[in-house]
């Protein structure tokens, strides 16, 4: 199956939040109430101080980035598979503490944070390689992922098609990080939020 990734790409900013976070009618303050438990959960279990230095990987449209700028004041570095994503995170977050390109031969990242992006990554253990060579020793991973995978095929009638390869990024991430533990989100138990430390 061919990997899809214009499936990310967003028509505008409306478009972009709904691809970050599928709206739930049932849930009409999702996006506030899913970012800000997230934040909190980094504030209080992350070494996140003022000077910190944060890849956001899989950024989207820049909620998570908007809200750890706003909250600690934290430089945050956005990476996106999608274009249109990183262009929509520029103009939604503004701030010069927000920076959407990165040069992955720098190694200084204190935190990384991958929230819902490696469960669709078309290739996750490249990209956890490309974490684990950026981020300093003794440094965090703040991973959010569903249990399943979740890869973007050719779409059918419109609509996005969504493959499970099988493969288990907590495996794959037992192979460079060591696990810290796992946390509640939300209550829901459809989802998975971990701590991991670089050695």
């Amino acid at each position: 199956m061919k990997y899809h990734k214009e499936t990310f790409d967003p028509l505008n900013l409306a478009h972009a939040k709904d691809i970050v976070l599928v709206p739930d009618p049932t849930r009409p303050h999702k996006f506030a109430e899913e970012t800000d438990h997230l934040v909190e959960f980094m504030i209080k279990n992350v070494p996140l101080i003022q000077s910190s230095i944060v890849l956001d990987f899989g950024c989207g449209m820049g909620r998570v980035a908007k809200r750890l700028i706003e909250r600690v004041g934290c430089k945050v570095i956005g990476v996106d598979i999608s274009a249109g994503m990183l262009h929509e995170a520029q103009k939604y977050v503004s701030d010069g503490r927000f920076n959407p390109k990165f040069n992955h031969h720098e190694q200084n990242i204190d935190i990384a944070l991958a929230a819902f992006a490696l469960q669709h990554a078309e290739k996750p253990e490249e990209e956890i390689k490309k974490i684990n060579s950026v981020l300093k020793p003794g440094g965090t991973v703040v991973l959010l992922n569903e249990p399943a995978r979740y890869v973007p095929t050719e779409p059918k009638n419109g609509m996005a098609v969504w493959h499970d390869d099988g493969i288990k990024v907590s495996d794959l991430m037992t192979k460079h990080f060591s696990l810290v533990g796992y946390y509640p989100y939300l209550g829901n138990h459809n989802q998975i939020l971990s701590l991991w430390k670089k050695g």
